[in-house]
């Protein structure tokens, strides 16, 4: 009869072996620092404009940012922060048509009640 075949034979990987990553270093982790405190910034730059003028809409608010810092804002990052604060209050929509008579629907922002307190 013909021999039984061998073994089946398995390679177990080391820890570190398989999955080697290069370290970032510190220059990342300031980076985020950075961008952390950039965000704060943006977040207290809408408090006092909105505590000023009461109401605005998210491009009122984009244009204000960009004119007031030199780094200036995204529509996505404004718009992450201020739906997620629960310092600021959607309170409507500003609608209009745009110059190609599209359209547009714009939020309008305000001061929390309860933060103004």
């Amino acid at each position: 009869p013909a021999p039984p075949p061998p073994p089946p034979f398995f390679f177990q990987a080391e820890d570190g072996i398989r999955y080697c990553l290069l370290s970032r270093g510190l220059g990342d982790v300031y980076k985020r620092q950075s961008l952390m405190s950039r965000t704060r910034r943006l977040r207290t730059e809408i408090v006092d404009y909105l505590s000023n003028v009461g109401e605005a809409n998210t491009t009122t608010i984009l244009e204000h940012v960009n004119r007031r810092f030199r780094w200036g804002a995204t529509m996505n990052q404004l718009g992450n922060v201020l739906a997620r604060d629960n310092r600021f209050s959607k309170v409507g929509f500003d609608e209009g048509t745009d110059v190609g008579g599209f359209r547009t629907r714009v939020c309008v922002w305000s001061m929390n009640a309860k933060s103004t307190k």
